[in-house]
């Protein structure tokens, strides 16, 4: 049975604070990893998005060829 999703992020986020905190670093290298992680995200969503527009134009030419037919 899968996870409600939730339940996921919430996990998430509780390991991921679990990580930071044994770490042990000083705040400032922290912020710069997390910064890197950030924007490494931010151009995943990017790409994810812009493939799903892509996508979304592909059905669309698709149906209006049909609709032509």
């Amino acid at each position: 049975m899968n996870k409600p999703f939730s339940l996921i992020v919430s996990e998430t986020e509780q390991k991921v604070v679990e990580i930071i905190n044994n770490s042990q670093l000083p705040a400032y290298v922290l912020k710069t990893i997390l910064q890197n992680l950030y924007t490494q995200v931010e151009n995943i969503e990017i790409e994810e998005i812009k493939k799903y527009n892509e996508e979304q134009e592909k059905l669309s030419q698709e149906k209006e060829k049909e609709s032509d037919k």
